[in-house]
């Protein structure tokens, strides 16, 4: 029978934590509200600011990631839907503004996402309002209303984030 010592076992668990993936919401406060961090994701450690759809809805997630010289904006509803693959527009709608984005499905994550420019209407909308609503026109994906309070400042500090 072979023995290990104490420090081999724990170290062992030390690596096995280390290398164990992030909960990507593990660290946001109460979940309902906009949080700055850094975040495990498929490509790797990224600053991401997120919020989720509410506290009893916790996997529906809105989310703002660097990608490159611009913004990946992302709407993850926690539901399975039969999304086509050909990409097509969702709608934002902020204090009865309504504005169609391109998006993209992926289906790692069941994301609909739109990479656009730090400067884009929808950016602006989401830094301004006090909700956003996320709506299908084809009724495919499901409407979800996020809170916008705090999104400015977790906006503004990822893309101060991004372009450095």
């Amino acid at each position: 029978m072979r023995r290990y010592s104490t420090a081999s076992v724990v170290g062992l668990f030390a690596a096995f934590v280390a290398m164990k993936p992030i909960d990507v919401h593990a660290d946001m406060k109460g979940c309902s509200a906009w949080d700055l961090s850094v975040q495990q994701q498929e490509e790797g450690r990224e600053w991401t600011a997120s919020v989720c759809a509410s506290k009893q809805d916790t996997n529906t997630i809105l989310e703002v990631r660097c990608f490159g010289s611009d913004v990946g904006v992302r709407y993850m509803p926690a539901v399975d839907f039969p999304f086509p693959d050909k990409g097509r527009d969702i709608e934002y709608v902020v204090d009865g503004r309504v504005r169609p984005v391109f998006v993209q499905y992926e289906g790692m994550d069941g994301a609909l996402s739109a990479y656009i420019p730090f400067d884009h209407t929808v950016v602006q909308m989401l830094k301004s309002g006090a909700n956003v609503e996320i709506r299908d026109p084809e009724s495919v994906a499901p409407t979800r209303t996020f809170i916008l309070t705090g999104a400015r400042k977790a906006i503004d500090g990822l893309v101060s984030r991004c372009r450095n």
